[in-house]
């Protein structure tokens, strides 16, 4: 059984097994990790602010700049939010310009609170509609005296800056299924998807032109693989994130607790993760748990719509389900033991392998639960496949057909007997017009082919002398 499993895994289109290696075994180890990231976002008691901060870095990243990641997570006292081409910024987001302007002023003296590593009064970055305003309100903080240094009213437009945002998009963006939140999710993910989409045409280039040996022939199918891979693994991360938002996700989320678990699992969890501590690898459990759930959505939705076509049984919905969800959680294993083996190794080896543990380990699953279901039910494919043959076996009788001409019918079956007709065969009233409908055409056409047998009397008559002699 261990051979056949094997042996199922090696002869799956490689493409296909790329595709969904990659996305499963980057979307659920690095979405963890993005949660615990995100988490301060999301949770925080300002997270429209934070996510403001995430936001303007990334479209500055896209502007070409240099963008140091996360500066003001350590929230150390006088920190810069953000550091952009070496430029130590505050970002601000509060209710008017005034109030955003304010927040930089600190002390019983309302003096400017924030200075850079130079001893230089640090810029606020504020919402881009209250640019103007805030402007006004420096240069009259300039004019009292207000900022230490600077005396020339001019100088305003270098200590404000305007955020690539207003304050209204940045609480929207933390609002679930949002414009705005899904444009966010969709530029921050849109990294991951690229690591899987990249990793994911590299290693299919590689076997296509090895089996090939054909370069551009190897590129069309890498691109399509890489297309695929990325496309999929931006949808579950969106929507991953976008569950990061809704309320009763987060209460039941505050559940999960790896510290009741024994110290040296818990231990082990961290290390897979990476984790710097129980508490972030209790965010990234979180979030693998919701990553998981949606790719589980992602690849069984469409055998739901499926189902509710009637073109597979409820059985085999639900085998399906079983299926992609052991390939899930085979995943989330591999990637743990993957990432805990090779985490003496550095971040390299830490992401070689959770990203190869999550691969194997998913795959491997998947054939095994499908194994195991194997032993109780029967696929809809199996039993339709049934009826192809037993309509086959009748029309071979029915025409004589010759050895030749059954090979032949069975080279040219793969055409007809596809999944989605199988699917639709299921679905029809009378399976087995429906599979004479597929298969006696094809009969018929190779039975035109035969040559036509032309004799007369005379013919007949040598033939017997001949055997008369």
């Amino acid at each position: 059984e261990t051979n056949e499993i094997c042996l199922k895994i090696k002869n799956k289109p490689y493409d296909e097994f790329i595709s969904e290696a990659m996305t499963a075994g980057i979307i659920i180890m690095e979405g963890a990790e993005k949660w615990d990231i995100n988490n301060r976002m999301l949770v925080g008691s300002q997270p429209h602010g934070y996510i403001a901060e995430h936001y303007n870095d990334m479209v500055d990243k896209l502007q070409g700049k240099k963008v140091e990641e996360y500066a003001g997570s350590d929230n150390a006292p006088g920190g810069a939010d953000r550091i952009v081409n070496g430029q130590e910024i505050q970002t601000k987001y509060c209710a008017t310009a005034g109030k955003s302007v304010g927040a930089i002023y600190r002390g019983e003296n309302n003096s400017y609170g924030y200075f850079d590593k130079n001893g230089k009064p640090m810029p606020v970055e504020v919402p881009k509609d209250q640019y103007e305003q805030a402007l006004q309100i420096t240069r009259d903080k300039i004019k009292a005296g207000k900022i230490p240094g600077i005396t020339d009213e001019s100088e305003a437009k270098n200590l404000v800056i305007k955020g690539h945002c207003t304050r209204d998009q940045a609480i929207a963006m933390t609002k679930f299924g949002t414009f705005d939140s899904l444009k966010f999710d969709v530029m921050d993910g849109s990294v991951i998807a690229l690591k899987a989409g990249g990793i994911s045409f590299v290693i299919s280039a590689t076997m296509a032109y090895l089996n090939t040996k054909n370069p551009k022939e190897s590129l069309r199918i890498a691109v399509i693989s890489g297309g695929k891979t990325a496309l999929k693994t931006l949808f579950i991360y969106v929507g991953a994130q976008q569950v990061h938002r809704i309320g009763a996700v987060k209460t039941l989320l505050n559940n999960v607790d790896i510290t009741v678990l024994p110290k040296n699992m818990a231990a082990f969890i961290s290390k897979g993760y990476g984790a710097k501590s129980i508490s972030a690898a209790n965010k990234m459990l979180q979030g693998t748990i919701v990553s998981s759930i949606v790719v589980i959505a992602v690849t069984t939705g469409p055998d739901l719509l499926k189902m509710v076509r009637g073109r597979i049984s409820q059985a085999q919905f639900i085998k399906n389900v079983a299926v992609a969800s052991s390939g899930v959680v085979g995943g989330v294993a591999g990637s743990l033991v993957g990432g805990a083996l090779l985490a003496p190794f550095g971040p390299v080896g830490l992401f070689i392998g959770k990203t190869a543990g999550g691969m194997v380990g998913g795959m491997v699953a998947a054939q095994l639960a499908n194994k195991v279901a194997g032993k109780f039910m029967k696929d809809d494919k199996d039993v339709m496949m049934l009826i192809v043959r037993a309509q086959i076996e009748y029309l071979a009788r029915l025409f004589m057909l010759t050895s030749d001409e059954v090979a032949n019918l069975n080279d040219n079956l793969s055409k007809v007997i596809t999944s989605e007709n199988l699917e639709r065969m299921f679905a029809h009233e009378d399976r087995r017009a429906f599979s004479n409908f597929l298969i006696q055409p094809l009969v018929i056409t190779i039975v035109k082919q035969r040559p036509v047998f032309v004799y007369d009397e005379k013919d007949v008559i040598d033939a017997c002398a001949e055997i008369a002699a």
